[in-house]
């Protein structure tokens, strides 16, 4: 007997479902709404992880969640969560200013890759690699 592939009642179509984890997504994502535009929203939560050890937004209720990521005026803190154990650690204004573009809520305001990667801090750090590739004659060690 063939194996047939049918909706389980009491679940939305597949064109409704939000897919990936809700903290990585995007606010569009909430909407059914994808473009390229949600992996540099994506890319955006990653580097606050890096800078501040915990999500831009975050709640255990996912309601309450999607309304943290949708609502323009709700904004991450910006803030280590390490402050009282590392009183001195701060990110660079640089790094602030380009997870702050990456996190851009307005899809349509929100960087591509090629913008993105041309930012002060990823040119820097893209810059740097490429001196770390070189041997000690200048040669390319790629």
């Amino acid at each position: 007997m063939p194996i047939r592939l049918l909706p389980r009642l009491g679940q939305p179509p597949l064109e409704h479902l939000v897919c990936g984890t809700a903290y990585y997504c995007a606010p569009e994502v909430w909407f059914h709404d994808y473009s390229p535009s949600v992996d540099i929203w994506a890319a955006g939560v990653v580097l606050y992880l890096a800078l501040f050890g915990q999500f831009p937004f975050h709640d255990r209720d996912p309601s309450r969640l999607e309304v943290l990521i949708c609502e323009e005026d709700k904004e991450p803190a910006y803030r280590p969560i390490c402050a009282q154990d590392h009183p001195g650690y701060q990110a660079s204004n640089v790094a602030i200013a380009c997870v702050k573009q990456l996190l851009t809520k307005a899809r349509e305001d929100r960087p591509d890759a090629t913008a993105a990667l041309a930012m002060e801090w990823l040119a820097a750090a893209q810059a740097d690699r490429s001196l770390e590739c070189q041997g000690p004659s200048g040669q390319s060690l790629r």
